[in-house]
């Protein structure tokens, strides 16, 4: 790559970095250590002997780009301009991108001379002859709809690295295009190792709208095998005038992405060095500080697995944290598992995140979500299960309302299902143990960073392995705090101890409950109330 080769030169072009949005698709490639026309500036190592098959209707090459050599194109419309030997049509079908026959090919017209936008890799191939030097005109793809990452020389069974590089040469595309007015969609269908972050934005921080969509989970993949390389080098500290930050790990990051959607794909770390770091981020959401973006993002029917965090949204977490960033984001039929650390990470650093999350799941993480700043936030329709700690962590920062609907938590032994919660609706929830427990099982524990105040209605708590279920412990920490517990229309059965087990824990803090229309069947005590400052009340409890 022209990277490797001119080192000071792709120094040279990070720092002149124009934050304009005119700016070439050639340019955005370089910004990436990326550069579609290499081939022009240096000979082919081993010159290739093109396949050109003239019929009486249409003339037929076997490939577009071709595999590459000494890190150069060697495929048939990539070295041969039209008037090449053999090649004499204005109109040429190619069977495939890298091989005959990959289904990436598709019909090119010649141009005398190359499009403004320059030789992207995908759709305008720019030839070189075996001795470097580049046509004037240049192939052009005939195309309608998405980019499909296969265009630009993705392959199944492609190095990580080169489908690094194809893959972000077709999102480059879909930010040039972003910027001219044009759509920019991104198609990825088949499962596609990389080695380097997927850029999804312009590199110059501009707000762009790019989406993605695929043949979903079990179809369209994306596998980060990082195997211990370097950071990408589009992604170095300093990077240029606009910041660009460190991402080490990161597979797939979102610059500053506005109105834009994901659908229908699979992001997992596919390292078989072992377990991921707990930096590593699947997908990462966040833009630059002097932006003061408001991202905008739909994930839709989007499965991560295995990262330290499955999806970072301006997080602390990662270096991609940025201040003063805010966020939209929508997941609808989203599965975020296997996280050492958080299926969502929710950041902190001063940023406001409103998130939605409908029909989905988190599983298997070591935190479900962990929520560190303010906004709001609302869970629905899903549920949570086989989290090491809890399905959902509020930190210290939290400030923002949380609501969780028609959610099912299943818990495991010593999982909790929320955990430092200071402002909190619960409705129309299950609470169901799956193990038996080590110790107490906490279904909800609140904190003591304020006065704080949970609800929870129109709920069942089933425990059938004879732990205190449910417990809810108010706050330690700053004396003198004052918690609401509030527990209407619940259904609380098989606790061997107490169904409500109402403890404010640490100084002088108290608990004020308010307990309506609950039906409690199981426990050995109706109600188990540790020392209270505030007082209380108790109102139409139930019992069988």
């Amino acid at each position: 790559m022209i990277i490797d080769r001119y080192p000071k030169l792709s120094a040279a072009l990070m720092m002149v970095l124009s934050v304009t949005l005119a700016v070439s698709i050639t340019q955005l490639l370089g910004l990436l250590g990326l550069d579609a026309r290499a081939p022009a500036y240096a000979p082919i190592a081993h010159p290739v002997t093109a396949r050109v098959t003239t019929y009486s209707d249409a003339t037929v090459v076997d490939t577009v780009l071709g595999p590459l050599d000494g890190g150069f194109r060697t495929g048939d419309l990539a070295t041969l301009a039209r008037g090449s030997t053999g090649l004499s049509a204005s109109t040429v079908f190619a069977t495939g991108a890298m091989t005959a026959g990959d289904g990436a090919g598709g019909t090119f017209i010649w141009a005398s001379t190359a499009p403004a936008g320059g030789d992207d890799g995908c759709t305008v191939i720019v030839p070189v002859d075996s001795s470097g030097n580049p046509s004037t005109g240049a192939w052009v793809r005939q195309w309608s709809g998405p980019i499909d990452v296969r265009w630009c020389g993705a392959c199944p069974t492609c190095d990580p690295t080169v489908n690094a590089d194809a893959i972000n040469a077709a999102y480059a595309l879909a930010a040039y295009r972003s910027t001219i007015g044009l759509s920019a969609t991104v198609y990825i269908s088949g499962a596609f190792l990389i080695s380097k972050t997927i850029l999804v934005g312009l590199p110059s921080g501009g707000l762009s709208s790019i989406n993605t969509i695929g043949d979903g989970p079990l179809a369209s993949r994306i596998g980060w095998s990082p195997a211990g390389l370097a950071l990408d080098a589009g992604f170095a500290a300093d990077a240029g005038p606009d910041g660009l930050p460190v991402a080490p790990d990161i597979a797939v990051l979102l610059w500053n992405q506005y109105g834009s959607a994901i659908k229908g794909i699979n992001v997992s770390y596919s390292n078989g060095a072992g377990a991921p770091p707990g930096a590593s981020v699947g997908i990462a959401l966040s833009g630059p500080v002097e932006s003061q973006t408001t991202n905008q993002v739909h994930l839709d029917t989007v499965s991560v697995n295995g990262f330290g965090t499955d999806v970072s949204l301006g997080g602390v977490n990662t270096a991609v944290g940025l201040a003063d960033c805010a966020a939209q984001v929508l997941f609808s039929n989203c599965y975020l598992s296997g996280a050492t650390v958080a299926g969502i990470y929710g950041g902190g650093n001063g940023n406001s995140l409103e998130i939605t999350f409908l029909n989905g799941g988190l599983s298997g993480n070591y935190v479900g979500a962990q929520l560190g700043t303010a906004g709001g936030w609302l869970f629905a329709g899903g549920g949570c299960g086989g989290n090491t700690y809890a399905c959902f962590l509020f930190s210290a920062e939290w400030q923002g309302p949380f609501t969780v609907r028609d959610w099912r938590f299943e818990l495991g032994a010593g999982e909790t299902a929320l955990v430092g919660t200071t402002a909190a609706e619960i409705d129309s929830c299950t609470f169901q143990m799956t193990a038996p427990p080590t110790g107490l099982n906490i279904p909800i524990q609140m904190a003591g960073y304020t006065n704080s105040k949970v609800s929870v209605r129109n709920s069942q708590f089933a425990n059938n392995y004879g732990s205190d279920f449910p417990q809810i412990v108010s706050p330690s920490g700053t004396a003198g705090n004052v918690s609401t517990i509030e527990m209407v229309n619940d259904r609380v059965y098989n606790s061997s101890s107490a169904p409500f087990y109402l403890v404010p824990a640490g100084g002088s803090n108290g608990l004020r409950y308010y307990l309506y229309g609950n039906y409690l069947d199981g426990g050995n005590q109706g109600l188990h109330i540790g020392t209270i400052v505030d007082g209380g009340m108790v109102d139409s409890v139930s019992s069988p």
